[in-house]
């Protein structure tokens, strides 16, 4: 769940053109805030430890299997091992609730602070779906 300033939601400008406009603190350019609000994303080189990465995406595969960790299920399940095709779409909603792995990466505080200052938000940010 994410917060806006106060008062924002009210101002007669657009919300989107508030946030854009004002800076940011962690070396995000004008350009990559530009390209933020065109295309919905931003890339960050290196935001993963490759070995991270690496782990995550091997872990997946478990996942994927029906294994999860915490013996909990996720909140939406697509693509299962041995019924789904191969090549069909995947996605596991909410899976840092599924295993410590993921959620070490989706509830990262690095990760949070790089969103909520990307987008102007002060009051930092809350995850609501991973």
């Amino acid at each position: 769940l994410a917060r806006l300033p106060l008062g924002l939601a009210t101002r007669k400008t657009s919300w989107r053109s508030s946030l854009r406009a004002s800076s940011c603190s962690t070396g995000f350019s004008h350009e990559d805030r530009e390209a933020f609000w065109k295309k919905g994303f931003v890339l960050r080189p290196a935001l993963l430890d490759r070995a991270v990465a690496a782990n995550l995406r091997e872990h997946f595969a478990d996942l994927f299997a029906g294994r999860f960790p915490t013996g909990v299920y996720p909140d939406e399940w697509h693509w299962r091992e041995g019924l789904s095709l191969p090549g069909a779409f995947r996605e596991i909603v909410n899976g840092w609730k599924t295993s410590p792995e993921v959620a070490r990466v989706a509830l990262s505080q690095q990760i949070g602070r790089l969103a909520s200052e990307l987008m102007s938000w002060k009051s930092g940010s809350r995850l609501a779906q991973d």
